[in-house]
């Protein structure tokens, strides 16, 4: 979700997503809405993920309702499942509409805890990450830093371990 929760940012950030960029010059919003739905059909998308949705919070009350609707659209349209990843703001923002809510089943992913499957946790975004060089996370010490900074929380976990080591 954009920062700024309004159609044409929504759109973009998909076509963006499908590796178009937003190379439409047509500001219409049916025009860019019809393009979306014909390259996510030709794709075959068959999930769409939407993160920071609590950034539907940033917009108007209007904004917020009309986005809401797009959601809905999207998801009767393309038949497909959204998964929606955000804040318990987000949470609260998708339950407003009651049937984006019976959609939608909230799922709490649990802080983490210095424990082994940590140290895993760490040991994998070493070697996926495009660190600069091997930078030793699962190290009890830094382990131990990185845990506490992020406050077992797994999006700052892994903005630590990319943006900041």
């Amino acid at each position: 979700m954009p920062a700024s929760p309004d159609e044409h940012s929504f759109f973009g950030a998909i076509l963006s997503t499908l590796d178009v960029g937003d190379r439409i010059n047509d500001r219409r919003l049916h025009v860019k809405q019809d393009m979306i739905m014909r390259l996510m059909r030709a794709a075959q998308v068959r999930m769409l993920a939407i993160d920071e949705v609590h950034n539907l919070l940033s917009g108007s009350a209007q904004q917020q309702r009309r986005m809401l609707n797009l959601l809905r659209w999207l998801r009767n349209e393309l038949q497909i499942p959204l998964v929606a990843v955000g804040t318990a703001e987000g949470l609260r923002a998708i339950q407003s509409d009651e049937q984006l809510a019976n959609r939608f089943t909230p799922f709490s992913l649990p802080l983490w805890r210095a424990d082994a499957e940590f140290a895993r946790l760490l040991n994998t975004l070493e070697l996926l990450l495009p660190l600069r060089q091997p930078s030793g996370l699962a190290e009890p010490a830094l382990a131990q830093k990185i845990l506490a900074a992020s406050e077992g929380v797994l999006g700052e976990i892994v903005s630590l371990c990319r943006y900041r080591l």
